[in-house]
């Protein structure tokens, strides 16, 4: 785990917002208990926060399983995206959805 300053952890050491225990199955169930609305809610926000122009740099927080770069680079292919995430196990994940589905590649 990085070195984080011990005030913004909580006594166990462990960030509250590390979804890791729930990574295998996060994706399912917030379909399960949110419907399609969680992604709705997302794919528009994209749509409305995106930087005009074809290679925004971009900044993710807590970007959870991945899923979200795939809407990024569909939406902006050229972007640069710095993805941060809590959580190994949803890196872990990242990292599997960006094997089976590379980010575009680089244009000069």
């Amino acid at each position: 785990m990085p070195d984080l300053p011990s005030s913004s952890l909580p006594a166990d050491g462990h960030p509250d917002a590390d979804f890791g225990p729930v990574a295998g199955f996060y994706d399912w169930l917030a379909g399960l208990v949110f419907g399609g609305a969680q992604r709705r809610a997302q794919r528009a926000a994209l749509v409305a926060g995106l930087p005009p122009g074809s290679a925004p740099r971009l900044l993710v927080l807590g970007g959870g399983s991945g899923w979200v770069l795939g809407e990024i680079w569909r939406l902006r292919p050229q972007a640069q995206v710095l993805y941060l995430e809590v959580s190994a196990a949803m890196l872990a994940r990242t990292g599997a959805r960006l094997r089976q589905w590379p980010p575009p590649p680089a244009q000069p």
